[in-house]
């Protein structure tokens, strides 16, 4: 196993589809430079796949998608503080 911490950019929208290493294992979440970041533990001699992940702001409807749940990896600060958005990742039931 060759195991590496990388930085992938997470856009500012409602939805998006990343493509990490298998079992990647997300590590810290945080901005830098004004980007959200997460950190992963990854073995980069692996495949990728998709894992899918959602931006929901403080005090917005959360629908909820049939056969999936949300998990919660961690929460942003922009704009000095005044945008608040949690990041969640949807999982299989």
């Amino acid at each position: 196993m060759n195991n590496v911490i990388f930085k992938y950019q997470i856009p500012i929208q409602l939805t998006s589809t990343i493509h990490l290493p298998k079992n990647a294992e997300i590590l810290y979440v945080g901005t830098q430079q004004g980007s959200m970041c997460i950190w992963c533990l990854i073995d980069e001699k692996v495949g990728l796949e998709p894992r899918q992940f959602y931006l929901f702001g403080t005090g917005q409807q959360i629908e909820r998608i049939l056969g999936y749940r949300y998990v919660y990896i961690g929460t942003f600060k922009l704009d000095n503080d005044t945008l608040i958005l949690h990041l969640f990742e949807s999982v299989p039931v």
